[in-house]
């Protein structure tokens, strides 16, 4: 079994991505959700992790501070990037931190 954790802070996509990944494939198991990058590290720091899918900015502890900690306290950990902003810099950052992917979030039109 693959451990996932899923770092969104937003709830309603939170679970929608959780939804996702326990439907793509059942060797991933999403056992922890964070809302943000300080939530993440402490479930980091006492859980055993395979996967962290996280967003990039969140309101506390964002993404890419997410992403230094795991490269450099824990590398064996896959990262993927969620993300809403489609901005170089910040996919830049990330993979400078290991990361495994950087795939955007579908846009939602609003009437």
């Amino acid at each position: 079994m693959i451990n996932v954790l899923v770092v969104e802070d937003e709830p309603p996509i939170q679970r929608m991505i959780c939804k996702t990944i326990s439907e793509m494939d059942r060797e991933f198991s999403v056992r922890y959700t964070a809302f943000n990058g300080i939530q993440a590290q402490r479930i980091l720091e006492a859980e055993e992790v395979d996967v962290v899918f996280t967003d990039i900015m969140m309101i506390e502890g964002d993404g890419i501070t997410l992403l230094q900690y795991l490269h450099e306290y824990r590398p064996e950990i896959q990262t993927v990037v969620l993300s809403g902003y489609d901005k170089f810099e910040y996919a830049k950052q990330a993979y400078k931190n290991g990361v495994t992917d950087y795939l955007l979030k579908p846009r939602i039109r609003q009437n």
